[in-house]
């Protein structure tokens, strides 16, 4: 997982468990941040496929609400062209480093 945040792993691991007691069969290409957010990719499925890419979404989107930096709730921000999720204290400090 590499450049991703260690406050995502929660996220991961839970998602390993859920595809895991799912029995769905899949190997992990990659894990990785991409405009704020986590992105899975994963190859050949088989098994319960539909399911399993529901609960991929839904680790995906629960990425989005989670900050990058400490893992407390935070939402997706836009700075400087850069989509990341922060809560209030570090999406401020980000602000205050640059003006």
């Amino acid at each position: 997982m590499t450049g991703v945040q260690t406050c995502a792993l929660p996220i991961f691991y839970n998602l390993c468990n859920n595809l895991e007691k799912l029995k769905v069969n899949l190997i992990v290409v990659q894990v990785k941040e991409k405009l704020g957010g986590l992105r899975f990719y994963v190859e050949s499925i088989s098994g319960p496929v539909k399911k399993a890419l529901q609960l991929i979404d839904k680790a995906e989107l629960e990425s989005y609400n989670i900050c990058d930096v400490c893992g407390v709730p935070g939402e997706l921000r836009e700075f400087s062209g850069r989509c990341k999720t922060l809560c209030t204290k570090h999406y401020t400090e980000l602000v205050e480093r640059y003006f």
